[in-house]
């Protein structure tokens, strides 16, 4: 069935790898499966290629000559020569060729006696046909989410047949095979930890600035742009479990900030109250922020405590803020909502940023200059992204019917979104693919979200500036002495902040 037909006892050590990316951060996912697999006895390490020790424990600094991450093949080659017997690597849609070439590298290296497996948001959308087109590279594929199921499939590696969640090519038959979903996992507070200890790019001696974790998953929402690629169900950890993993973070990492990287983590307000309560009553120096908040889901109460706790930023996810356009984002909440929301957060002190797509179903140009009026009035920071017809998503069904198609959602991925000269992989005769690049450009830049116009974020300082005034030159030269200030003034609170970087 397989190129070798492996058994439990073949598999001892396995070597995660998170191929590099074009952001930092640990990934949670992987740090989810090492807990799992350590439980289960396996002996893991954790080839991370997105992330240097420093960084992750000193947090983000002025870096004059660029962040240089290094060769990948090195760092992998050493994970190597540790001479696995299993390779699990994880795949994301943007970043996917990088994770490719990790495989490929990897079978030239220790041949095909290894057993190779792919998991993560990529393979978990695309299932069969993921397979379909690398089954020359991986064994197996772990859809969702795959605490259970990666340990299932080692267990039953003889007859995967049986193991829900998966994909795999049957060679015997020359075809793929997908077996029946596996269900969500429902009590949360059953899975152990994430478990960073084997991660390379973390020292434990040194620690981590900022920790991330998740309180909860899913979202019952009905965005049109948003891909629910495993489930809407929204399950959540109880606050007693979600304060135990802080009190853990602070003990073994020294962690000085903890960012919740929740799709809605306020879906249940009076269980983030409890949160807020008990994180006031251990009476930590402790900042934390949220990067998933609805609206519609805060109120004075819940502000109010998410202050005294230590809440020192907000993200908020608005998308559209012209009145036209909105209601057909399918957010289940009003523009009103959103700003009485915003003036609520900034009655606070609060810092908050905000989420913002162009190209949206039926805008225009027009639309996003009343949608940036919307924001401004609002005096609120925005990061600004062109409108990505996800598969599986109401937009990419309006797209297909509606628009006319630059480039496949496969170029797109490997184009990427989030950087300098971003990818538009459909348009419309009201909003043609130059408006979109320049809405995209002067958003940005407007809302000061300088990061998303520069070429690469791990460059340095001032290769970064420089592809800031560029893109302000072409897009916003009127305001080009409104950017230069505020850049050297950034420039300088740095240097006075021992080279902390704080863009306001």
């Amino acid at each position: 069935m397989l190129r070798k037909l492996f058994h439990k006892t073949d598999i001892k050590k396995i070597l995660l790898i998170d191929p590099r990316g074009f952001g930092a951060g640990l990934n949670l996912g992987i740090g989810y499966v090492a807990s799992a697999l350590l439980k289960s006895n396996y002996d893991i390490k954790v080839i991370d290629c997105n992330n240097l020790p420093e960084r992750l424990s000193q947090g983000p600094k002025l870096k004059l000559s660029g962040l240089q991450l290094g060769d990948w093949r090195v760092k992998i080659r050493r994970g190597l020569e540790w001479s696995p017997d299993a390779i699990a690597i994880a795949v994301n849609s943007f970043t996917q060729l990088a994770a490719y070439e990790v495989a490929q590298f990897c079978h030239e290296n220790l041949g095909d006696d290894v057993l190779y497996l792919a998991g993560g948001p990529h393979l978990t959308v695309y299932k069969s046909k993921f397979m379909e087109k690398n089954h020359h590279l991986f064994d197996f594929g772990v859809i969702g989410e795959g605490e259970e199921t990666l340990i299932d499939l080692l267990n039953n590696l003889d007859r995967p047949e049986a193991v829900k969640g998966i994909t795999f090519w049957d060679h015997s038959q020359n075809q793929v095979v997908q077996t029946p979903d596996r269900p969500i996992l429902l009590d949360l507070n059953a899975l152990p930890f994430p478990n960073f200890d084997y991660f390379d790019s973390v020292n434990t001696t040194d620690g981590l600035y900022n920790y991330q974790m998740v309180s909860s998953r899913g979202c019952p929402y009905e965005c049109v742009f948003c891909s629910l690629i495993h489930t809407k169900r929204w399950r959540a950890r109880s606050p007693e479990n979600v304060v135990a993993e802080i009190k853990m973070a602070r003990q073994k990492f020294r962690a000085q900030t903890v960012t919740f990287w929740d799709d809605n983590f306020t879906l249940h307000k009076d269980r983030v109250k409890k949160i807020c309560d008990a994180l006031i009553a251990e009476k930590w120096d402790l900042k934390f922020s949220l990067a998933g908040v609805r609206a519609d889901l805060v109120d004075e109460e819940l502000v109010s405590k998410l202050k005294e706790a230590g809440c020192d930023g907000i993200s908020m996810g608005i998308e559209e803020g012209d009145e036209e356009v909105f209601p057909f984002v399918k957010k289940g909440e009003s523009l009103e909502q959103i700003a009485g929301a915003v003036r609520l957060v900034q009655s606070y002190k609060i810092p908050l940023s905000c989420y913002m797509i162009t190209g949206l179903i039926n805008s225009s140009y027009a639309s996003f200059q009343r949608s940036l009026t919307y924001i401004e009035k609002l005096g609120v920071g925005a990061h600004w992204n062109i409108a990505f017809p996800l598969p599986l998503t109401a937009l990419s069904d309006w797209a297909h019917e509606n628009g006319r198609f630059l480039m496949t959602v496969e170029e797109g991925f490997r184009l990427c979104m989030t950087s300098k000269n971003p990818p538009v992989v459909f348009d419309t005769p009201e909003y043609p693919k130059e408006q979109r690049l320049k809405a995209f450009y002067v958003g940005n830049l407007r809302c000061r979200s300088y990061d998303m116009v520069v070429g690469s974020r791990s460059g340095s300082f001032v290769g970064q500036a420089l592809d800031i005034i560029e893109a302000v030159w072409k897009y916003d030269r009127e305001r080009l002495w409104w950017h230069f200030s505020y850049l050297f003034k950034t420039f300088f609170y740095s240097i006075l902040n021992g080279g902390r970087i704080k863009f306001a």
